[in-house]
C-alpha cells in the first residue's frame, strides 16, 4: 500500500472538516496537529509511513474527537 503524503492528509482534514483549522506536520521524531488541534496529543510515529493511510485517518479522527469533547 502506498505511503500517504502530509499534503493528501492535511486535503483529507480540509475535505471532511472545514470547520476546523488544522494541518498535521511533522516534528522531529513525530507528527502534531496545529491550530485547532493543538491542544491533542501528538501522534508519537517518526514516519508516515509507519502507519498506512487508513491508520492515518483514524490518528485524524481520534485527534477531532478528543478537541470535539474539551469544548464540550
Amino acid at each position: 500500500m502506498k505511503t500517504p503524503s502530509l499534503k493528501s492528509l492535511n486535503e483529507f482534514i480540509k475535505h471532511t472538516y472545514p470547520d476546523i483549522n488544522t494541518e498535521l506536520v511533522k516534528g522531529e521524531g513525530y507528527f502534531y496537529f496545529t491550530e485547532d488541534l493543538l491542544d491533542v496529543e501528538s501522534v508519537m510515529i517518526p514516519y508516515l509511513k509507519h502507519f498506512t493511510k487508513q491508520r492515518w485517518i483514524e490518528e485524524i479522527n481520534r485527534a477531532v474527537e478528543k478537541h470535539m469533547e474539551g469544548e464540550l
